[in-house]
């Protein structure tokens, strides 16, 4: 296959029917040399119009068989013509069906391209997201861990409090302050 075209190789082999017309025109050449030569030899003598009739039979008969090979050959070529022409067209129809499928081809190539990228395109997506949930999760571990020690310092500021205001009332309720300091002592 050269330049995208298919050969499709046909033989015909015509060298019979043209050595059929060629022994076929001989024949009738030798026909002709005979007749020629009877008549000849018969212009001195009399001519006798039976042997020129029946050399005249031959020679007919002779052409109509060379006449009949010469069309069987004009036959067998037109018929060599439409063979080569419905070749040629195979061979057209066979060269556009192979540029349809190369062009197939480069197309299901590009697709195959597209369809990498896209996947190369989600796998980094993909990958994004993971690491924005991982980032995420620690935030919120973090998050999570900074409002514990918050609460925790809450609650410790609280029960803090809730000490001095007892500190305060047993002072108050005592009316000694090194009193109730020292009991707030033991309570501890």
């Amino acid at each position: 296959m050269e330049d995208n075209k298919l050969v499709f190789p046909v033989g015909f082999d015509l060298t019979k029917g043209t050595e059929e017309v060629k022994k076929k025109f001989e024949e009738l050449q030798k026909q002709a040399q005979k007749m020629s030569e009877s008549i000849t030899k018969a212009s001195g003598k009399g001519v006798k119009s039976k042997e020129l009739t029946g050399e005249l039979a031959k020679i007919k008969s002779s052409m109509t068989a060379v006449t009949h090979a010469v069309k069987q050959f004009a036959d067998v070529q037109v018929k060599s013509e439409q063979a080569s022409s419905k070749v040629a067209i195979a061979q057209n129809k066979a060269a556009i069906s192979a540029q349809q499928l190369e062009a197939a081809t480069a197309r299901a190539e590009m697709a195959k391209l597209r369809l990498a990228n896209a996947q190369n395109k989600i796998n980094t997506g993909f990958k994004m997201q993971s690491r924005l949930l991982s980032q995420v999760t620690m935030q919120i571990g973090a998050y999570t861990s900074i409002y514990a020690l918050l609460r925790f310092a809450r609650a410790v500021r609280d029960i803090t409090a809730q000490f001095e205001l007892q500190r305060v009332a047993l002072t108050a309720i005592l009316q000694d302050k090194a009193a109730a300091d020292k009991i707030f002592g033991q309570i501890l």
